[in-house]
């Protein structure tokens, strides 16, 4: 199966950024996004003066910046099982009466669908 070429894009984007996780650190003069497991490696930086005047607080920004290193890869890998099982249903020769293997898709896709992020 081919992904559309704006998920591909996405899925290199993420492929080539600094690996996971991130963590959000507010340590002064600024926010950072550092990356644990090396040794606490700053991936990115926001001093605090690019923030003033700005209505929302930095921790919240650089709190989905940090969850979305994980969040975009799993998302992407939740729209591929759900598009893989589109893709097997919609190949099925019975449009009107569903057979056991269009039903097994379905449920696969609806797992995977309820259990994403538990």
């Amino acid at each position: 199966m081919t992904r559309p070429p704006g998920l591909q894009a996405i899925r290199e984007r993420a492929e080539k950024a600094t690996p996971e996780p991130w963590v959000a650190d507010n340590a002064l003069p600024g926010w950072f996004l550092k990356q644990p497991h090396a040794g606490y490696r700053i991936v990115a930086e926001c001093p605090v003066k690019c923030r003033n005047g700005m209505e929302h607080h930095p921790h919240y920004d650089y709190l989905f910046m940090a969850a979305a290193r994980t969040d975009v890869p799993a998302l992407l890998d939740l729209i591929d099982t759900l598009a893989e099982a589109l893709h097997e249903i919609e190949g099925c020769g019975y449009k009107n009466d569903p057979c056991k293997v269009c039903h097994h898709f379905a449920f696969d896709a609806l797992k995977a669908y309820e259990e994403f992020g538990q």
